[in-house]
């Protein structure tokens, strides 16, 4: 039994590819000065760290996180997520407490 895969892709506008391909050749950036790593502030947790949890996103969202990390001053993506995270996750907790 054979199945007859073919990709899932969106037709091609003719016009629009030959309106993108034009300038192709000749296309040149102005020098970029580099990047300099932003400071992260420290944030710290209580007690050892023996709970974990998967963190489910799209490419696009990946993709941004990885660019926010490289272009960071942090040792590692789980101290960028920390960073992040846990103020807000802070934050919240004590405004829900606040409304009990």
């Amino acid at each position: 039994m054979a199945f007859d895969v073919k990709p899932k892709k969106p037709p091609v506008d003719p016009d629009a590819l030959a309106k993108f391909a034009e300038g192709a050749d000749t296309h040149t950036t102005a020098p970029v000065a580099p990047a300099v790593a932003a400071p992260i502030g420290r944030v710290e947790q209580e007690g050892k760290l023996t709970e974990s949890m998967l963190f489910r996103c799209s490419k696009a969202t990946y993709d941004e996180f990885a660019f926010v990390y490289e272009n960071t001053n942090v040792k590692s993506k789980q101290k960028l997520l920390e960073s992040i995270l846990l103020p807000e996750i802070q934050r919240r907790a004590a405004e829900i407490r606040s409304k009990q």
